[in-house]
């Protein structure tokens, strides 16, 4: 895979068998997979008061380390790992690796944006699909939802390449001014609870909760958008930003 622009070239994806939540990682190096997935194993358990009792894995190697199994072994889960060129036998997570992979692709064709852009998609179209209800879940409810409890909102979520506008502040010598500012929103920035906004100006990527002169979407424009993008065919993606 082309390395996106920031230098990853693999993903690692999660996904919780009994609610279809799910978490996806970029990774520069397959050996940064286990790291990743201790992490995720803690926040998990921790975040919703529940016990991950069993994970299933590809027969990589990036998952077969002393100190994964050490670190699984000590929170008494189990590691089952499928046979080497078996991914069916991991069906659920190769199921939803290939929705999402092809959802990044028809994202990147409607935002024009270029192919390096493809992990901020990916985590994007992971996150949606968090929120969106599913026919794999009692009641149609959302991922989140089946494992929180609580009823999901899909109020926040935007296009992914939408035009955005706000007024930032920038320090002179003598002053703060604020300066209009366009953008182009490419994903959620989690830690700041903020959209991550590429600035074609500076070709910086910043995380901002100012958002204005932008459209929203309904739950049923976000579920119109996301099967969109889930039916369209496009194959090739062109490169028209530099």
């Amino acid at each position: 895979m082309t390395p996106d622009r920031l230098g990853h070239k693999h993903t690692l994806t999660i996904v919780d068998h009994a609610t279809n939540y799910n978490r996806v990682y970029l990774l520069r190096n397959k050996s940064d997979a286990e790291g990743h997935l201790e992490d995720f194993v803690s926040e998990f358990e921790r975040q919703y008061d529940t016990k991950v009792k069993m994970i299933r894995s590809d027969g990589g190697g990036e998952f077969s380390s002393t100190r994964l199994s050490r670190f699984l072994r000590n929170r008494g889960t189990l590691h089952q790992e499928t046979e080497v060129g078996m991914s069916s036998s991991n069906g659920k997570a190769e199921r939803f690796h290939r929705a999402v992979m092809d959802s990044v692709r028809a994202m990147l064709w409607a935002s024009a944006l270029p192919q390096r852009f493809w992990g901020d998609a990916v985590l994007y179209a992971s996150y949606i699909r968090n929120y969106l209800p599913t026919r794999a879940n009692a009641d149609h409810a959302s991922p989140i939802e089946a494992l929180s409890g609580k009823r999901s909102s899909v109020s926040h979520i935007l296009k992914f390449g939408s035009k955005w506008t706000s007024h930032i502040a920038h320090a002179t010598k003598r002053s703060v001014k604020k300066r209009a500012e366009k953008g182009v929103v490419i994903g959620i920035d989690l830690k700041k609870k903020a959209y991550r906004v590429l600035i074609p100006r500076t070709k910086r990527v910043i995380s901002t909760t100012h958002i204005q002169n932008i459209d929203r979407l309904d739950s049923r424009a976000v579920g119109r958008y996301m099967d969109a993008v889930d039916t369209d065919n496009t194959d090739t993606v062109e490169e028209t930003h530099k």
